[in-house]
């Protein structure tokens, strides 16, 4: 695709981001390299609320053209975005075609790409955690051998990440982002069994997961 090979050769998108394949093995390597020098690992997996749907499409022009694209390939996204249409069926029965406003379709090759862009500064928002990002699937790896940074850098990363997703118009998913904690079983064995981050001025209790990379297994036909 031209525009794939546009973006490899402008630098406007890390060569991780447009394989699900490379990112795993890249931040999984990152892990298992933390897990050496005695760190334990905290990533966050972030869940966004219909996240394809709710792509605006103006910030996302403006961000196209600051990637470079101008005139007629940035009107061709425009009219790409422009004047399309859904509905519904249920039982068989059609809805009124109603406009869309916003969102890019997800079943598409240009949907992921697209959405890939318009998140692609995420990782600009003064946050301490490694990012990693492949289409909607976003995590937030960071590692200390110290319990209370863990955490809070976490707090830290998240409300500075909602925040650039409020100002990009998504929306975080609290009750589907969950974490992962990573390390020796000893390191484990130092975590607090119920952690939990601030988040908007309420605690929020994590859905966590932990064990050594030996306790998880990663499917090699994903």
């Amino acid at each position: 695709m031209r525009i794939t090979y546009f973006l490899n050769i402008s630098l406007a998108l890390d060569p991780c981001t447009l394989s699900t394949l490379t990112a795993l093995i890249d931040i999984r390597d990152n892990w298992y390299l933390n897990i050496d020098d005695g760190l334990t690992n905290a990533i966050l997996f972030i869940d966004l609320n219909k996240a394809f749907d709710t792509i605006d499409h103006e910030i996302l022009l403006s961000k196209l053209e600051l990637y470079g694209f101008k005139g007629v390939s940035l009107n061709l996204f425009r009219d790409y975005l422009s004047d399309r249409t859904q509905n519904r069926v249920i039982s068989n029965v059609k809805s009124e075609t109603s406009r869309i406003h916003s969102g890019v379709p997800q079943c598409s090759n240009l949907g992921p790409l697209l959405f890939l862009l318009h998140i692609n500064d995420l990782p600009n928002c003064d946050l301490q955690s490694d990012v990693r990002m492949y289409a909607d699937d976003t995590n937030l790896t960071f590692a200390s051998n110290d319990a209370e940074e863990l955490f809070s850098s976490l707090t830290h990363d998240l409300s500075n990440l909602k925040q650039w997703l409020d100002s990009n118009r998504l929306s975080l998913n609290v009750l589907k982002t969950k974490c992962l904690f990573t390390g020796t079983r000893c390191k484990i064995a130092l975590l607090p069994s119920e952690p939990y981050i601030c988040l908007d001025g309420h605690l929020r209790w994590l859905k966590t997961v932990s064990g050594t990379l030996q306790d998880l297994q990663f499917d090699g036909s994903l």
